[in-house]
C-alpha cells in the first residue's frame, strides 16, 4: 500500500507546482523546478504524519518530486516532437 501511495507522489508534483504557479504568478521559472523537490519532501513527510508511510525519508520523498518534474518535461518534449511531425528521439 505504501508503495502505491509513494507513486503518486511524481505524478501529482506538477499539479501541485502548476498550482503555485497558478496562485502565485510572480514566481521566478527558475525557481519552479527547486519547488518540485520541496513539493516531494513534504509531502512524504504529510503521509508519514497521517499514518500511511512507515518513515519519513525526506530524500525519497525530494526524488520522487523531482521524477515529477522530470515526466513533465518530458510529456512537454514529446508533444512537442509530435506537433512538429517528427517521432520522438530515443537519446
Amino acid at each position: 500500500m505504501e508503495d502505491q501511495i509513494l507513486a503518486l507522489i511524481p505524478l501529482l508534483t506538477p499539479i501541485v507546482v502548476w498550482g503555485f504557479k497558478a496562485v502565485i504568478p510572480r514566481i521566478p521559472k527558475w525557481m519552479l523546478p527547486v519547488l518540485a523537490p520541496c513539493v516531494g519532501a513534504l509531502a512524504e513527510i504529510a503521509m508519514h504524519y497521517a499514518g500511511a508511510s512507515a518513515e519519513a525519508t525526506v530524500l525519497r520523498g525530494a526524488i520522487l518530486g523531482a521524477s515529477g518534474l522530470w515526466l513533465r518535461e518530458a510529456m512537454d518534449q514529446i508533444r512537442k516532437r509530435l506537433a512538429e511531425g517528427k517521432r520522438p528521439a530515443t537519446e
